[in-house]
């Protein structure tokens, strides 16, 4: 019989409200968990994990993937000890992590979702609104979504450093044409044309650099708005698209969700590399708290 630990994340935090118990919602899930699964399941713990323990576990993952000698390859030329921090993009927040000495590394988690970026392109008509304004609907649609996040604190100090992108902006990377990770390209074929004409036209095309500087990747993304708005509207009329998982205007929103976090967290001069696939190993917080767990267990 499995043992299962179950993990909430920003969503439920979402629906909780500001106010509640991370801790008593968990513990209230576990006992509804517990009641339904019977005797089928030895042992359920479920967590709502806390924004700063999302953020921790999904450095704990990378650390680990970063640790491996497919890895370590993969961060190339830098040294995985040369990785200043982590990012992450969900759908209702986004997470960091400056890694410092061990057990002094920071993290935090801001509400700073793709979807609200979204909603603001869906509540202007989606598809349809971008075709028809391109650019400038973008860019408009942009400030109005920015505009809501105003609450966030303002004039911060930004990240500097090498820092590894993970989760959705993987995806908005892979729009981009930023990354050398087919995982991220989500089977589009022309994302993966594109990032393959991005690491040809670098300087060593046997040995791609797969990082970025952080103002490069800000011009890539004004510089592919137009295209990711005919990318829109060309799905919106394409019958072999209906039905299909895939929705540009999705893609779209990821990467102005990133966008908002190169301009207002990151530094101009740090480097980005984005990557979902790490030789097996998933850098996500669900690793991050295998990890954990198996550490406890050898120390045990």
């Amino acid at each position: 019989r499995p043992s299962l630990v179950l993990a909430a994340t920003a969503g439920v935090r979402k629906v909780l409200g500001p106010d509640a118990s991370v801790a008593e919602a968990g513990r209230r899930l576990s006992e509804d968990i517990r009641a339904r699964a019977g005797a089928r399941i030895d042992f359920v713990e479920a967590r709502v994990l806390s924004g700063e323990d999302e953020a921790r576990y999904e450095a704990a993952a990378v650390l680990h993937a970063a640790s491996t000698a497919d890895g370590a390859a993969l961060v190339r030329p830098l040294r995985p000890s040369d990785i200043a921090g982590v990012f992450s993009l969900g759908g209702a927040s986004a997470q960091f992590t400056q890694l410092g000495a061990p057990g002094r590394h920071h993290s935090e988690s801001l509400p700073i979702g793709y979807k609200h970026f979204q909603a603001i392109l869906d509540s202007k008509g989606g598809a349809a609104h971008l075709a028809e304004g391109g650019a400038a609907a973008v860019e408009a649609a942009y400030a109005e979504a920015v505009a809501g996040l105003a609450d966030l604190p303002a004039n911060r100090q930004r990240f500097i450093g090498a820092w590894i992108g993970i989760a959705s902006t993987c995806f908005a990377a892979g729009a981009l044409g930023l990354t050398l990770d087919k995982a991220c390209c989500q089977g589009r074929s022309e994302y993966e044309q594109l990032c393959r004409a991005g690491a040809q036209g670098g300087a060593d095309s046997q040995q791609p650099s797969p990082w970025h500087a952080v103002v490069a990747v800000r011009a890539r993304i004004r510089e592919r708005a137009p295209e990711l708005c005919r990318a829109v509207a060309e799905a919106a009329g394409d019958r072999s698209a209906a039905g299909t998982t895939w929705n540009p205007v999705t893609d779209l929103s990821q990467v102005l969700a990133m966008r908002f976090i190169l301009e207002t967290m990151l530094d101009d001069d740090a480097r980005v590399l984005f990557r979902r696939n790490w030789g097996g190993v998933r850098t996500n917080f669900v690793t991050g708290l295998a990890v954990e767990h198996l550490a406890g267990d050898s120390a045990a």
